[in-house]
């Protein structure tokens, strides 16, 4: 149910055991066309699902196909429909292990909530080399219980990424997008620019559903950039040049701004008009300091302030000006409020982030989702993140004050040889 649709009003036992044997009937009579289609139109579905061994297996990956209940609003409508989609799997899963089968039953146990029994149905398929099956075991941990600060986590990062890597290296293509961003970005997996490109290559023979060649080949050029090999640099430049595309233009212009600024900010203001959400960032920088032109700090606070303000990268710029305080009074918790919207999908953002927190008691929303990211880029080894964790955890703000937690991570890295911990061991050392 969504969340602005009103509560369905009550009805009487007799009322709504009308209204369920209503939507019975309505599944039932939708099952022969709809079975048509799947099974008779030589769909690349259709292939997948041949010769189902009964009809309730039919029943259960028609429906995982095209769940029957995805555009039903009426709770006890849909509750039914819900009721026939898990019986119809259930039974199929009782007389029938395979992988397309378990992964249908373990997707309709997700849709009415039924997490402890799915992720053993997904782990049947996916031992089975059932490429869909691995990806739902990540996004089990990504998008139920990353950080759940309740709920005991089921899969762990580790599990989540070997998941991700067995889905991308089984040629599931949003898999594969997945995994380039998470290397290019960091976000669960370390980051590694030339494995990013390995994979954004082949991404760029075979983009994921929905996207164009186009799409794959600006994430290509954007990762190619970012090389610390100029080779790699150079052929990015190359790919980003031959794309007339805004997104294209102003990651070309932050490649080539500290050699060509007039260029980069030419082009920045040419992709302004398409793709502002790219394109304010890095032109308001340059209005800033003066380069590339003449400065326009009164222009540049302007374009933070009215273009693109649903980007969080653009946020997080405004959050700069907010801490640095020159151009708009400083504001901390303002600051910080912003910010945290950029860190969401930038590390070295995450990282100011929890300096912010560190030194100031202001607070951010979701604070879970910060100490989660940084658990994580401790977990992989990620540059400064052990540190800045501990750090957090060490502060005297309210959100984040964990000496036991920090003292513990401070015994960790001084295990492994990072004597920048040292500075916190005479405060874990008093009682």
């Amino acid at each position: 149910m969504s969340s602005d649709q009103p509560p369905a009003a009550p009805a009487s036992d007799t009322a709504r055991s009308s209204r369920r044997w209503a939507a019975i009937v309505a599944i039932a009579m939708s099952l022969p066309l709809a079975m048509w289609v799947l099974f008779g139109s030589g769909s690349e579905t259709a292939n997948e699902f041949a010769e189902p061994k009964s009809v309730p297996n039919r029943t259960c990956l028609e429906w995982d196909a095209k769940p029957p209940s995805i555009n039903i609003f009426d709770r006890e409508i849909k509750k039914a429909h819900n009721d026939a989609w898990l019986e119809a799997c259930r039974r199929a899963a009782d007389t029938d292990s395979s992988a397309r089968v378990m992964r249908a039953y373990g997707r309709v146990l997700m849709a009415v909530g039924n997490r402890g029994e799915a992720l053993p149905a997904f782990q049947i398929a996916a031992a089975q080399g059932d490429a869909a099956a691995w990806y739902e075991i990540y996004e089990f941990y990504r998008s139920w219980e990353r950080s759940d600060p309740i709920e005991k986590q089921r899969v762990k990062r580790r599990e989540a990424e070997l998941a991700l890597r067995k889905a991308a290296q089984l040629d599931h293509s949003y898999a594969m997008l997945m995994l380039t961003v998470s290397l290019e970005r960091g976000d669960m997996v370390k980051r590694d620019i030339p494995e990013a490109i390995l994979w954004a290559q082949r991404l760029a023979l075979q983009p994921p559903k929905y996207w164009s060649p186009q799409d794959a080949h600006v994430m290509l050029g954007r990762i190619l950039v970012k090389s610390p090999n100029a080779s790699d640099r150079a052929r990015g430049i190359i790919v980003l040049s031959g794309l007339p595309r805004g997104d294209a233009m102003a990651t070309l212009a932050q490649a080539i701004r500290a050699e060509q600024p007039e260029r980069a900010r030419a082009l920045l203001e040419d992709a302004l008009r398409s793709y502002p959400g790219h394109a304010v960032g890095p032109l308001a920088d340059m209005l800033i300091k003066g380069e590339g032109g003449p400065a326009d700090t009164k222009r540049a606070l302007s374009l933070l302030q009215t273009k693109a303000q649903d980007v969080g990268l653009v946020k997080a710029e405004l959050g700069k000006l907010y801490l640095d305080g020159k151009l708009v009074p400083r504001n901390l918790d303002e600051a910080a409020r912003l910010i945290s919207q950029g860190a969401v999908w930038d590390y070295d953002l995450r990282l100011l982030l929890a300096k912010i927190l560190t030194e100031n008691p202001v607070s951010i929303s979701y604070p879970e989702g910060l100490l989660t990211s940084l658990t994580e880029a401790t977990e992989v080894n990620e540059p400064g993140a052990r540190l800045a964790l501990i750090d957090l955890k060490l502060s005297a703000n309210p959100q984040f004050a964990d000496k036991a937690g920090g003292c513990s991570l401070v015994e960790q890295a001084l295990a492994a040889g990072d004597d920048a911990a040292r500075r916190h061991t005479p405060a874990c050392a008093r009682t």
